[in-house]
């Protein structure tokens, strides 16, 4: 089973918390029922009546945190293929901004060479035009017999000046347009960035929130591991509950045993004791008289005992006193 090895004394024991399954919980929730019924049919239902309780809440406890940590690990693995969509989401959005930024550059460049050329032919157009003017100023006053000439020569090159004009307009009216179509792609470059950074921001609170699993995620992993010390506790409290049932157990037979031997030899006692009333060797007492007797039989001896350690001490001094008298009576 995940998250649990077996020990030399046949337990099961958590192993590694984080593998877990709220089913394992509940093959952990059916070994103790069994365990219990072995002891409730061995020693009684008052040998598991106190224990029992608190197994039953620490396994209560237990499914509630393997519960709740696989669905966080569901919420972080969720969120965890959300951010890398958003981050390859962030990498094309910025590739593309990238390659936009290179065909602007690319535009503006051709914009400004484009700019530069038009100038430079307008302002060529305007000097050929006043060029033009004044050498038909000079052919008008040159020659006055040539007016009619002069004047068809004047009108022709205003025909040409203006076609040429027009021109410059027509080029002036594209340039215009690509400004104006340049001014737009920079407005919807200004709004990528604009969706770029809130997606950036998305990221970021992504990121927040994960960090915020994450430590509720180590809380949750510091209360199962608390837990699981509770539960190999009262594993070893149950172990040592039943080595002290087991002793309890052997010294019970023992007592029946002495107490047998006690009523067998009592039996034999009373047998040979009723056996002939007319024995004048049989007792007359009861077993309260004989303790009695017995204890006043003690103390007797130890007061003789002790007379007789006086009547010791008593006796040196008896033989001194008698040998000074001898001694007067010479004199």
């Amino acid at each position: 089973m995940p998250g649990f090895h077996i020990n030399e004394m046949g337990e099961m024991v958590l192993d590694a918390i984080e593998d877990i399954a709220v089913y394992d919980v509940y093959g952990l929730a059916t070994d103790i029922g069994r365990e219990c019924e072995r002891v409730i049919d061995r020693f009684g239902i008052d040998a598991v009546s106190t224990v029992l309780p608190k197994v039953i809440n620490t396994l209560e406890l237990l499914e509630i945190f393997v519960d709740k940590n696989e669905k966080e690990n569901v919420t972080i693995k969720e969120l965890r293929e959300k951010i890398t969509q958003l981050e390859n989401e962030k990498s094309e959005k910025a590739e593309h901004r990238r390659r936009y930024e290179r065909e602007m550059e690319v535009l503006e460049e051709q914009w400004r060479t484009e700019t530069n050329e038009l100038l430079e032919m307008v302002q060529t157009l305007q000097d050929e035009n006043k060029r033009l003017v004044k050498q038909t100023q000079d052919l008008q006053s040159s020659s006055a017999h040539s007016s009619g000439l002069g004047a068809s020569l004047t009108e022709s090159i205003i025909s040409i000046t203006n076609n040429e004009l027009h021109s410059a307009l027509t080029d002036t009216q594209v340039l215009q347009r690509l400004k104006e179509q340049i001014y737009k792609q920079r407005d919807e470059l200004k709004q990528k960035e604009q969706e770029l950074q809130e997606k950036y921001e998305d990221i970021e609170g992504l990121h927040i929130q994960i960090e915020r699993l994450k430590t509720s995620g180590e809380d949750a992993h510091r209360r199962r591991k608390a837990l699981q010390a509770q539960v190999m506790t009262m594993c070893e409290q149950r172990a040592d509950f039943l080595a002290q049932l087991q002793d309890q157990f052997l010294e019970i037979n023992q007592l029946r045993q002495q107490l047998g031997l006690a009523e067998k030899e009592n039996e034999d006692l009373v047998k040979s004791y009723s056996d002939d009333p007319n024995d004048p060797n049989r007792p007359r007492y009861t077993t309260l008289q004989l303790k009695e007797l017995m204890r006043e039989r003690d103390e007797l001896i130890t007061t003789v005992d002790n007379l007789t350690e006086e009547l010791k001490a008593l006796k040196p001094s008896s033989a001194k006193l008698a040998g000074g008298g001898g001694g007067g009576g010479g004199g």
